[in-house]
C-alpha cells in the first residue's frame, strides 16, 4: 500500500510511522521527492509488530561510511525500510526489544543541535525564492499577464511561507530539546 504524504519534520514523520505500524503497516519503501509528496510504501502485519526510527547521518546514504554504519546496522537485526539523501528509514521486530538510536544524552543532544542547523540551512533558501517570485509577481500584476502564471507565484511564495513556518516550528522544537538536555547533565554532575 502507498501513501503519499507532504513534508513533515522527522520527529512527526517517526511518531506518524510508529503509529501506522500499530496498527499493522511497516514501512518497507520510502521514496523522497522535492517536488511533491513523499512517497512510503507500507505492507501489511501484526500490528505492533515493527518499531521504525529514522536516522539522520552526517553523509549521504551513498558515503562508503554510511554505507558501513548500514551494514553494521543491519548486522544488528535492523532493518533499512528506505533512505534518501542523509536520511534513513529503520524498523526493527518489536519482539526483539527497544529500539533507540541515540542511547546516551551526549548522542541525542549532537542529533538535536545537527537538525537545528539542517533545518536553518532550509532557512536560508527563503530569501532566495522570494527574492525571485516577489518581483515576478509585481510584474505579473502590473503588465497584463495571465492570470494564471500570476496565481503560480502567489502560490509557490505562500507556499515558502508556510514551509518556512514549519521550520521555524522545528528549530525550536530541537533547540529546546537540545537544551533541556544540557540542563539535565549539568544538574546531574
Amino acid at each position: 500500500m502507498e501513501i503519499k504524504r507532504g513534508y513533515h519534520d522527522f520527529h512527526d514523520t517517526e511518531n506518524w510511522l510508529n503509529v501506522m505500524a500499530g496498527e499493522g503497516k511497516a514501512l518497507i519503501s520510502y521514496k523522497g521527492n522535492t517536488v511533491s509528496d513523499d512517497i512510503y510504501t507500507f505492507e501489511l502485519t501484526a500490528p505492533n509488530e515493527y518499531i521504525h526510527r529514522i536516522l539522520v547521518l552526517d553523509n549521504n546514504v551513498y558515503h562508503q561510511k554510511s554505507l558501513e554504519y548500514m551494514q553494521f546496522l543491519e548486522g544488528t537485526g535492523i532493518e533499512i525500510a528506505g533512505k534518501h539523501g542523509s536520511v534513513v528509514f529503520l524498523r526493527k521486530k518489536t519482539a526483539d526489544g527497544p529500539f533507540e538510536i541515540y542511547t546516551d544524552k551526549e548522542s541525542l543532544i549532537k542529533y538535536y543541535k545537527s537538525m537545528v542547523q539542517r533545518y536553518i540551512a532550509g532557512l536560508a533558501i527563503t530569501p532566495i525564492l522570494l527574492a525571485v517570485l516577489i518581483p515576478l509577481i509585481l510584474i505579473f500584476a502590473s503588465g497584463g499577464l495571465r492570470v494564471g502564471l500570476a496565481a503560480s507565484i502567489v502560490v509557490g511564495t505562500l507556499l515558502t511561507i508556510s514551509i518556512d513556518a514549519k521550520f521555524i516550528r522545528a528549530i525550536r522544537r530541537y533547540s529546546y530539546l537540545a537544551k533541556k538536555l544540557e540542563r539535565e547533565s549539568l544538574v546531574q554532575e
